[in-house]
């Protein structure tokens, strides 16, 4: 009797400090981002030559925002893409891809850009994807990029250009 609540006792033991020891692992790492930031700036694809292809429209529900298309020279271009890696936990793999420059759109405040918009696809794949590049501090140069969820409306509007519209 008592060698049978002896062992009860330590395999209950043993069930809890193994169930301490799991719950103390921290979580394996998450791989994710929202931006990415590139201090000389990043390369816009299609912006080179690219004429405009529509007239500077107010950009609806931004007051003092306004959007222009351009169109680019060449469609043809290349684009550096991003990915968490299946197999090395906490690694972010790039890879140079060549991709078809849909539309290319400009957004100003006082006829300053501060954003471009990029459509682009992949040959082969029916799908498009939509990319921005901000201006994030007035310097002229587009240091941050993002994945956006709307080509016609920016995610995100750098404080410079907050306090231009204020004035």
């Amino acid at each position: 009797m008592h060698r049978t609540c002896a062992i009860a006792v330590v395999i209950v033991s043993s069930v809890n400090a193994l169930s301490q020891q799991l719950s103390d692992k921290p979580d394996q790492p998450v791989c994710g981002y929202s931006e990415l930031y590139r201090k000389e700036g990043w390369l816009v694809p299609g912006l080179d030559g690219a004429k405009k292809k529509m007239a500077r429209a107010a950009v609806p529900g931004k007051p003092g925002m306004y959007l222009t298309i351009l169109e680019p020279a060449k469609r043809a271009s290349s684009i550096q893409v991003f990915q968490c890696s299946q197999a090395h936990v906490g690694r972010l793999e790039m890879a140079d891809i060549a991709v078809a420059v849909g539309d290319v759109y400009a957004f100003d405040v006082g006829g300053r850009i501060f954003a471009y918009g990029v459509v682009y696809g992949i040959d082969g794949i029916a799908a498009e994807w939509h990319i921005m590049f901000y201006d994030v501090d007035g310097s002229g140069r587009f240091t941050v990029r993002r994945s956006e969820r709307s080509r016609f409306v920016p995610d995100s509007t750098p404080d410079w250009i907050k306090e231009l519209i204020a004035r």
